[in-house]
């Protein structure tokens, strides 16, 4: 049978939010794939954005595959003391699934999605798709540290993944760190609501870790993050002496019976662990009076992760983070600054 692999359109949605749902084993209205989320993430593409964000495979009429996936740039240091950097175009892979009766389509789809970049990266995938993954070169780079300061111990009750005497454990370790290294109280930085952001916060962006590979910025990419449907997606500006001093998003994430607080991001315009420290507690407490049961944010750098854990953050786990880079494009002397808003971590 004829398979037909075409960019999305609007008349796609419906169903493709079922094979889905279905294809995952998810409930039917589970959150990545409701049809809002969907138009969202492949049809509202940032002004900035020309290429497809994915495609969808028909045979005999009937979605049998897709693959979705997200462009960016690694901005890289030049090699040496030169001051300069380039940029390598990239993207990751999303909602990727194929029918097992199509063999191979799901190969296709993912050799389809590659020629819109010269490098491709995956985190946190699953074993599954690691394996997929290196059979076509990706690599894997590091392990990104994951810190979580619990709000309410007795969240843990509400997670559905074990029984109760183990999720009673968990409750009472949450109770006893807090007990042990209780939270920093409200940071004195103010922190603002934004609905929208100016270019000006790409300097923002371009002063942490100079030296270290990360992805570009633009206001119009955050922006598109902030119009994500369910209104979860928070943008804070940082104000010191009536001046900006910084910027982050935030979100809250439903999992289950569960808010899981996120720090999608947080750059501020200090050089001291303090200043990030003061930048991680304001970003926290709003996290906290948006009704998250815990919060979470990755630490790409050892300051970073000395911040989180002055302001009350322990170590919960890793993302796994893979390069494909098959021109050697980018050079590995320094190190990779990732965040949530690589992929699609922040809403998810």
């Amino acid at each position: 049978m004829d398979i037909r692999i075409e960019p999305h359109r609007s008349s796609d949605v419906p169903e493709l939010s079922r094979f889905l749902t279905e294809g995952f084993g998810a409930p039917s209205d589970a959150r990545f794939a409701r049809p809002e989320i969907l138009r969202w993430k492949y049809l509202d593409k940032p002004a900035s954005v020309d290429s497809p964000r994915g495609y969808v495979a028909r045979a005999g009429g009937k979605i049998v595959g897709h693959v979705g996936f997200r462009t960016a740039s690694f901005v890289v240091p030049k090699p040496g003391d030169d001051p300069g950097f380039y940029e390598v175009s990239t993207l990751h892979i999303i909602d990727w699934l194929a029918l097992p009766e199509h063999r191979g389509l799901g190969a296709r789809l993912m050799m389809r999605a590659h020629r819109h970049a010269d490098t491709q990266f995956g985190l946190g995938t699953t074993a599954a798709a690691r394996k997929v993954g290196e059979a076509f070169d990706y690599q894997l780079i590091h392990e990104i540290p994951i810190y979580r300061r619990t709000f309410n111990p007795m969240y843990r009750l509400r997670e559905s993944d074990a029984p109760l005497w183990k999720r009673s454990a968990r409750a009472a370790r949450d109770a006893a760190r807090l007990l042990v290294r209780p939270a920093p109280g409200k940071s004195d930085l103010d922190s603002r609501r934004v609905d929208r952001f100016g270019e000006e916060i790409v300097d923002f962006w371009n002063r942490r870790s100079r030296r270290a590979i990360q992805m570009s910025r633009s206001a119009d990419m955050l922006n598109y993050l902030l119009r994500f449907p369910e209104g979860s997606i928070t943008g804070r500006l940082f104000v010191e002496r009536g001046e900006p001093a910084g910027c982050g998003i935030v979100s809250v994430v439903p999992r289950g019976r569960v808010l899981a607080g996120k720090i999608v991001e947080c750059r501020d315009l200090g050089d001291s662990i303090d200043d990030t420290r003061r930048a991680i507690v304001a970003l926290t407490t709003t996290l906290k009076a948006k009704g998250a049961d815990f919060a979470e944010c990755w630490a790409s750098d050892s300051d970073l992760a000395i911040a989180l854990e002055q302001a009350g953050y322990d170590r919960a786990g890793f993302a796994s983070f893979h390069l494909r880079d098959r021109k050697k494009l980018i050079t590995r002397d320094n190190p990779f600054y990732m965040t949530p808003l690589e992929a699609d971590y922040a809403y998810t």
